[in-house]
């Protein structure tokens, strides 16, 4: 179990080898996922960054700076579906658990925004392995 304090918070980042997440973008790395059941952002779902409740917390920050992340499991999971996180796997994305700095951090209703830079790395989890879990806790 990791210990936080109340200055901190773990966000759960989807990223490849580099760093990246599996969105096509500017910033997204030149082998970018894009499995078109994943990509495609819808307002209820899977909203855009302009389609999230987070915008609203941006006019002070600069988006460029900021990864995208979770800041629970259950965020993780409801945006991608286990089918979903098995593609992931194939294509050798992962889970980065990432210790940040509450100051560094935006909560929204589907996801987080935190500054990378200011956070430390804590945990790798293997799609693979997160997956064959939340199996193993369905079927008790």
């Amino acid at each position: 179990m990791k210990v936080l304090d109340q200055s901190t918070q773990l966000v759960y980042r989807i990223e490849d080898r580099l760093g990246k997440g599996p969105y096509i973008g500017k910033t997204s790395a030149p082998n970018s996922w894009n499995r078109k059941s994943i990509c495609n952002h819808n307002a209820e779902k899977r909203p855009g960054p302009y389609q999230c409740d987070i915008m609203r917390e941006m006019s002070n920050y600069h988006l460029g700076r900021h990864h995208f992340a979770f800041s629970t499991m259950k965020q993780l999971e409801r945006w991608f579906t286990k089918t979903d996180r098995e593609l992931l796997h194939e294509d050798e994305y992962h889970i980065s658990v990432y210790r940040v700095p509450r100051e560094h951090y935006i909560r929204a209703t589907n996801q987080c925004i935190f500054v990378r830079r200011h956070s430390e790395l804590v945990e790798t989890i293997y799609m693979k392995e997160q997956v064959t879990k939340q199996s193993k806790k369905k079927r008790k």
